[in-house]
């Protein structure tokens, strides 16, 4: 801070350091040194505990420390102070005034005070020699002080007046405010600077004559001016004006003026003094108010101002026009609230300003008539001058623009519900799809209630609902009700007049249509306002239509139609395309019907074509080709071969100089029209071969040259199979047309054979020798026995009753009989299954198989080795291999027989399974034992499997049906009873005498009672006397005189319905190969059969147990 200031700051009533002139102070300082006759005079001023000094004579210094100097003692004690030695002087003596380069000795001091009577600063003198003040000096010296002090005061006045007139002059400039005194006597007008550039004069231009200044005014303006001045003067009132004035910059500047008039003792006006003001920016605000009034007043929108209790305090013409109101009073009394038709809105509006500040909103109106409109308001918080809040809102009708907006969102919706539509059609390829899918864009899309699409059915002759959204069943119902049928107009109006005219229908109010229209009620309780109804049509014919229907009345209007329209005939088109195409369609299925039947036909008859090129000797082969020959294009290397390679890829070596010779025979032939069959030994693909029947033709061009030779080929393998099968079939038929004939006497003369053995051998009476020549006896007949039986297996003319059995339970049964069978150097391994493996089959006969298996594999390894019995589940294919097992495809119960031994060589295993084919020694084999495993599998409904290599062993594969019943959970026991338990009568009939001799004996020595006859008739007597004594019916099968042993057991059952019956025979054409289903308390017994097999059937039929099959 300077001194001035730290003055200022320390003494706020004098700004005493730049009060007074520097002149004047240093004026009176080297006064008071003269006349106190000193060396050194000062004026110094305290400020910041320095005193400073504002005048000095002889000394340079600008300020001293207060403390310990002169000044202290004056400021303090504020008197005068003189100190004639200030080395003697305690006080003083060490004041570096005293001390210092200046040796101050004397000293007299005279305070200066403010009007407030502090001291703030003194007059001095100082001496360097020790001395005192003369009393003339001393009152001098205070008169010099008297001064100073006088001219700080007047310095202060000045500055004070100084200090005024600038503060005036900020406040004239800062008001626009400009002073002038204008002598009316001498044409002078006196005004400082600020008034002068108010009429655009610079500095020193105005020369301070009116008529210098009336020239800047505006004339018009002038005349008024002086025209209100001479009234002003007239009346002595003040004169107040507003005036334009040209500045020299071409800008007009507005002066507000006013000025009171001084009169002389005559009343005569001598001079005028005022002020004059800039009003520029007011006059334009206040046009500019005036403009935005004027345009507020005809704005297209509508504006008012409410306040904050609501009430209208402004409304603009439009805004009363928008609500119908004839002017502002009108207003009076209204709330803002009665103005919409939601009362709540103003005030949650308010609330959402005060949080805002502003908002925007769309709402629906109410004028004065009650009548409502869509209006939008943009509403925002203002204050007036007094704090008051204010809302101001700006509204617009927007009716016809939300109008408007509807009817492009409509359109919109229309346009994206026929792009959509037109899209399904594009892309649905079914016409009952497309249609529903329309119907429902219709309605989804479309903002529709309801469509339907009907449709003329050709077959019904009568229109019909194809297709239908947005409605129940029973809306639907109601439809086609007024549809009618051919011939028959609908019954709706619209409806009726598309169908007809081929023009679009459409009623735009259905609550107008008078109430005789029979659909009006059920349209409108349906919420149906209005209703389109299109036509469909194709290449000029009507063929259906297409209605919708709106929820709002007129809803249909031109440029709709003109889209829906359009929409019409392009469902008319797709349905024109869905007909043609649905022809094209039909015409390809029938062709491709007809090539897969022509397909099918050359599968089932194993066809299949090819064409060879004689002069690039290609041949050109095709798919069905290749599936006939099981291989592929790939493997072969293309679908064109040269005729070297088609020979080496599909014909069997020992037939390719045949088939060579036969295409060297095609190219060299020059007969257009050449054909030849022939047939050859095939190669397929999988290495197997097979038979082929070769048919070729040649195709000639318009000259008759031959150009193309054709060939059909056919897999005759089957065929040639089925052959060899005849002619096996018809040896097999003759061998068992052989069997049958003896079967039936010779087991008779058997049954005796061994019977009566039977009974000898029982005779514990008998020599050793005589014994054993009974049991000879007894083991030849049993190896007759079992001769005719393997003859009867293997033709198939065995009697078969079978039973659900576990495969597995078979073969554990007869593990002990065939290890005996192998001896000690065979080795028997069982890999059965886990689970049990059920089968529908002959218990005896599947004994049969594996015995006669067993024994050919014992035979087949006279070193010894390994027998294999596996058993498994497994399911058949329609590959090749189950085709030459011919086999149904299905599950199949597996039993493999396999072997380490020699091995069948491949020309013997095609013949392994012909009856008396044998390989063994003469007098070692039947040649029947395969036959006879063949004969039982076949008539088991399955198929046998042979793999076998020289020295490598045999595997035979028997494939038994899957039985879908459940296994017995006890297999029938064989219980020998020689006895009866029981008073028990049977009836036997046998008509062969030794045969009913021989059976009599059995039983009647086991206990029965017998009662015999020769023949069905005589049984049918007997029975008539002894029918509540017979417990069991016993008969043979084949008997002459015109009833046999069923007739006889089917007439007697009649009449006991629970007779139990065992049937028995050598032999029956009747019963021969097929498979016997005997009622509950049934059996049969082969003959012939041993005594102990008879009496335990007998025994188990009479105690109601199920015996095992003989």
């Amino acid at each position: 801070m300077d001194p001035a200031n730290r003055a200022a700051a320390a003494n706020p009533t004098y700004d005493l350091y730049d009060a007074v002139p520097e002149q004047a102070l240093d004026d009176l300082a080297a006064l008071a040194a003269r006349v106190c006759e000193a060396p050194i005079a000062a004026i110094s001023l305290l400020v910041d505990d320095k005193m400073w000094l504002k005048s000095k004579v002889g000394v340079t210094v600008d300020c001293v420390p207060l403390e310990g100097s002169f000044c202290a003692h004056i400021i303090s004690k504020g008197e005068m102070l003189v100190v004639p030695d200030a080395q003697e002087d305690e006080r003083f003596a060490e004041s570096p005034l005293v001390t210092g380069e200046l040796g101050i000795r004397f000293y007299s001091g005279f305070p200066l005070s403010n009007s407030d009577g502090k001291v703030v600063g003194s007059l001095c003198i100082l001496d360097v020699v020790p001395r005192s003040l003369e009393e003339n000096q001393e009152e001098a010296f205070k008169i010099v002080g008297r001064q100073v002090m006088a001219q700080f005061e007047l310095g202060r006045q000045a500055k004070q007046l100084g200090d005024r007139e600038a503060r005036f002059r900020l406040a004239l400039e800062a008001a626009d405010l400009g002073p002038f005194e204008w002598d009316l006597v001498n044409d002078v007008v006196i005004c400082p600077e600020t008034t002068e550039r108010l009429f655009g004069f610079s500095p020193g231009e105005f020369d301070g004559r009116f008529g210098t200044w009336s020239k800047r005014v505006f004339p018009e303006d002038l005349q008024r001016f002086l025209l209100s001045m001479e009234e002003s003067m007239r009346q002595r009132i003040p004169l107040v004006d507003e005036f334009r004035v040209n500045i020299p910059d071409g800008s007009v500047r507005w002066i507000s003026g006013r000025g009171e008039f001084v009169f002389d003792e005559q009343g005569k006006a001598v001079r005028m003094h005022g002020v004059v003001r800039d009003v520029t920016d007011r006059k334009l605000a206040d046009q500019e108010l005036l403009l935005r009034t004027v345009a507020l007043d005809h704005a297209l929108n509508g504006f008012d101002i409410i306040s904050e209790d609501k009430k209208f305090v402004y409304a603009n013409r439009a805004y009363l026009d928008m609500w119908g109101y004839g002017n502002l009073r009108e207003l009076e009394g209204e709330s803002p609230a009665s103005h919409c038709l939601d009362p709540d809105l103003p005030a949650k509006i308010i609330s959402e300003i005060k949080k805002l500040g502003s908002c925007t909103f769309e709402f629906t109106a109410r004028r004065k008539d009650g009548s409502t409109f869509e209006a939008l308001m943009a509403a925002r918080l203002l204050h007036d001058a007094d704090g008051n809040e204010l809302y101001i809102g700006s509204s617009i009708d927007i009716t016809e623009k939300k109008r408007a907006e509807e009817t492009v969102r409509h359109l919109n919706r229309v346009h994206a519900m026929v792009s959509e539509i037109n899209q399904t059609i594009v892309r649905e390829k079914d016409p009952q799809t497309m249609l529903a899918e329309t119907c429902r864009i219709a309605v989804d899309r479309g903002g529709f209630v309801t469509t339907w699409i009907g449709l003329f059915d050709d077959v019904e002759e009568r229109y019909r609902v194809a297709a239908y959204a947005g409605a129940t069943e029973e809306t639907m119902r109601i439809v086609g009700s007024l549809l009618g049928g051919k011939g028959q107009r609908p019954g709706c109006e619209y409806t009726a007049e598309a169908l007809e005219s081929g023009s679009y229908a459409v009623c735009n109010d259905i609550s107008a249509e008078p109430d005789s229209v029979v659909w009006k009620e059920a349209a409108l309780s349906k919420g149906y306002r209005s209703l389109a109804s299109l036509p469909l049509q194709i290449d000029g014919e009507i063929v259906g239509n297409f209605n919708l229907y709106a929820s709002d009345v007129g809803f249909f209007d031109d440029e709709e139609m003109r889209l829906l329209g359009r929409l019409g005939s392009d469902i008319s088109f797709a349905l024109d395309l869905y007909g043609k195409e649905r022809e094209r369609i039909q015409a390809e299925r029938a062709l491709l019907k007809s090539k897969a039947q022509l397909s099918n036909a050359m599968k089932i008859a194993q066809l299949c074509y090819w064409e060879f090129d004689p002069e690039t000797d290609l041949f050109h082969l095709n798919d069905p080709f290749f599936e006939l020959f099981h291989s592929t294009a790939d493997v072969v290397g293309g679908y064109q071969l040269t005729s070297k390679r088609f020979i080496e890829c599909f014909c069997h070596e020992e037939d390719r100089v045949l088939l060579e010779e036969e295409i060297a025979r095609l190219r060299r032939s020059p007969i257009a029209s050449h054909a030849s069959q022939f047939e050859h030994r095939a190669l397929y693909g999988d290495g197997e071969a097979g038979h082929m029947a070769v048919g070729v033709f040649s195709v000639k061009d318009d000259d008759g040259e031959k150009v193309r030779i054709l060939g059909v080929n056919q897999d005759v393998s089957r065929r040639r199979q089925l052959e060899e099968e005849l002619r096996q079939s018809q040896k097999l038929e003759a061998i068992g047309q052989l069997a049958g004939g003896v079967a039936h006497d010779f087991n008779n003369i058997l049954t005796i054979i061994q019977g009566y053995g039977s009974i000898l051998m029982m005779d514990r009476s008998a020599s050793g020798e005589a014994r054993e020549a009974v049991t000879e006896i007894v083991h030849a007949a049993e190896r007759a026995a079992s001769l005719t039986r393997q003859l009867l297996a293997f033709s198939r003319r065995q009697v078969m009753q079978p039973q659900d059995l576990d495969i597995n339970a078979s073969v554990r049964n007869l593990t002990k009989m065939l290890r005996r069978i192998l001896g000690e150097d065979i080795g028997l391994k069982l890999d059965l299954s886990e689970v049990p493996l059920a089968t529908h089959a002959d218990p005896g006969m599947i004994d049969q198989i594996l015995l006669n298996l067993v024994v050919n594999a014992r035979d087949a390894m006279p070193s010894g080795g390994e027998l294999t019995i596996k058993s498994e589940k497994t399911t058949l294919g329609t590959n090749r291999v189950n085709s030459l097992m011919d086999s149904p495809p299905g599950d199949y119960v597996v039993l493999s027989v396999r072997d380490t031994g020699t091995g069948i060589s491949e020309e013997n295993l095609a013949k392994i399974f012909e009856p008396f084919f044998t390989t063994k020694e003469q007098g070692k084999g039947t040649g029947l034992g395969l036959s006879t495993v063949f004969g039982i599998v076949k008539q088991h409904g399955g198929c046998l499997y042979v793999e076998s290599e020289p020295e490598g062993g045999t595997e035979f594969l028997i494939y038994l049906p899957v039985a879908e019943g459940s296994i017995p959970s006890n297999a029938a026991v064989e219980r020998i009873r020689n006895r009866a338990d029981l008073d028990e009568t049977i009836l036997l009939v046998e008509d062969e005498t030794s045969v009913r001799l021989l059976v009599r004996h059995m039983l009647e020595r086991a206990g029965y009672r017998v009662q015999e006859a020769a023949s069905g008739v005589e049984a049918l007597r007997l029975w008539e006397s002894l029918k509540d004594e017979i417990d069991l019916l016993f008969t043979d099968i084949v008997m002459p005189g015109g009833i046999n042993g069923l007739e006889l057991a089917n007439q007697l059952k009649a009449i006991t319905p629970d007779l139990k019956v065992i049937f028995t025979s050598g032999y029956s054409p009747d019963i021969a190969g097929r498979e016997l289903e005997f009622e509950e308390g049934q059996n049969f017994l082969q003959k012939p059969a041993p005594r102990e097999k008879v009496l335990c059937t007998v025994r188990q039929v009479l105690d109601g147990d199920q015996p095992l099959v003989s």
